[in-house]
Formats: C-alpha cells, structure tokens, sequence
C-alpha cells in the first residue's frame, strides 16, 4: 500500500510541475522572483532568472518522472515475487524498493545537470 501511495505522490508533483512549468511566465513569476532576488527588473535578470526556473522544474520533472517509473518496477517485481511464492511469509521490501528507486531518480538527475 505505500507503495501505491509513493507513486501516486509522485505523479501528482509531477502533474503538478507540468502546471507551473505551462503557468510560470503567465503569473510572472519570473518577474516576482528577479525582483525579490536582485531588486530590479533588467531584462539581463529576467532572462537568467526565467532559463533558472525552467532548468528547476526540468529537473524536478525528470526526478518524479523516473522515481515514479521505478516504483511503478518494484510493483511489477513484488508482484512475480507474489506470485512465484504464493505461500511464504511476505517480508518488508519497501525500504529497498525505496532506496532503490531514490538511487536511480538522483543518478538521473545528476546525469541530467551534467549534460
């Protein structure tokens, strides 16, 4: 059950950076954050501000993105587990599904930042 419950929390950032991603130059946010940051609206600002929070939620997308596709794996991995010892005692394997799936989001998104 937490394992659908990580899933579906991280499909709903994810839903929901895709929102802020299509909205951040309709709120002008942009504007807000380059005035809040460096007192002043230059369009030299605004621009290195506006690539920085589309870098941000790029990011933030691959992240979900891919933590959200590994958990969906671990799913599919306990489920053949299930289903080839039926019978056995089911032990706990949310922590190393978890770690698991942290470890892969991280490695792309560090893979990501660097290229």
């Amino acid at each position: 059950m937490k394992l659908f419950m990580m899933i579906a929390l991280s499909d709903s950032i994810m839903f929901w950076l895709i929102w802020i991603e299509m909205d951040i130059c309709t709120l002008e946010l942009n504007k807000i954050l380059t005035y809040s940051l460096f007192f002043s609206l230059d369009d030299e600002y605004l621009l290195k501000v506006t690539r920085f929070m589309a870098f941000l939620v790029n990011l933030s997308l691959v992240f979900c993105y891919i933590l959200s596709l590994n958990l969906n794996i671990c799913v599919c991995i306990d489920l053949i587990l299930m289903i080839k010892n039926p019978w056995s005692k089911q032990k706990s394997r949310m922590k190393p599904y978890f770690r698991f799936s942290m470890l892969v989001a991280v490695a792309a998104v560090t893979m990501e930042t660097l290229l």
